[in-house]
């Protein structure tokens, strides 16, 4: 088309946009009604991981030097990374955006497994990190990969309605709780590798409350099934 070609654009099609994403927001906002009483204890603990996490950042006495050269500065910016999008992953798994959430639950888990190797001093600058200090979760985190690749057209049927009504958000519990317990496994590797990096004390990691709490969350996280391998 030419510079002087006229297109003469309807505004009133713009109002399938409009009334688009309003039924969809409907359809979350309907789901999301119920997630927490559908998790109530997965939610009790990561309410009680938060505080945790919050608890650990409040201490900032680093006695180390700190420049973006060290391995240090790179796990301060990975949790950092990770903790933004904290509310982002919750609020995905609750409206049923559940590839979503398990892009970002993956991305979470290489978090982890990045602060492992750089503790460690394996990670090189660059590389994707291997799943070793969870390698309990190989088979979860292989299915989050097929998710967030969209490699498996049975997963992805399974917790969409592409076949009955297209585009509408499917809630599907069991998927809800899994991803649910796995993103708090996460934040637990997330908050003690904060930890690590600043101590309750010289002889402590974390302070009695933190410790206390974080016990509680490993519980309900045994309780649910989510710190063994899966299937």
């Amino acid at each position: 088309m030419g510079e002087n070609d006229k297109v003469d654009l309807n505004p009133s099609f713009l109002g399938f946009a409009t009334a688009f994403e309003n039924a969809l927001e409907e359809q979350r906002a309907e789901i999301a009604k119920g997630f927490e009483a559908r998790n109530k204890l997965l939610n009790s603990a990561h309410t009680a991981l938060f505080a945790c996490i919050a608890s650990v950042h409040s201490r900032d006495d680093r006695e180390f030097p700190l420049n973006k050269a060290t391995e240090k500065a790179h796990r301060f910016a990975i949790h950092a990374a990770t903790i933004q999008g904290i509310h982002l992953i919750k609020a995905a798994i609750a409206t049923a955006s559940y590839a979503q959430a398990a892009s970002l639950i993956r991305q979470e888990i290489e978090a982890v497994e990045a602060c492992r190797g750089l503790r460690q001093e394996k990670q090189k600058e660059g590389y994707t990190p291997r799943v070793k200090a969870l390698r309990h979760l190989g088979a979860d985190y292989g299915r989050l990969s097929e998710i967030a690749h969209y490699s498996k057209s049975k997963i992805l049927l399974d917790f969409t309605d592409a076949l009955g009504s297209g585009v509408d958000h499917k809630l599907n519990e069991n998927l809800e709780k899994r991803l649910m317990g796995l993103h708090i496994v996460a934040l637990l590797g997330i908050c003690l590798d904060a930890a690590e990096l600043r101590p309750f004390s010289n002889e402590e990691m974390m302070s009695p409350d933190e410790h206390a709490w974080l016990t509680s969350v490993c519980g309900i996280l045994a309780d649910h099934g989510i710190l063994s391998p899966s299937a």
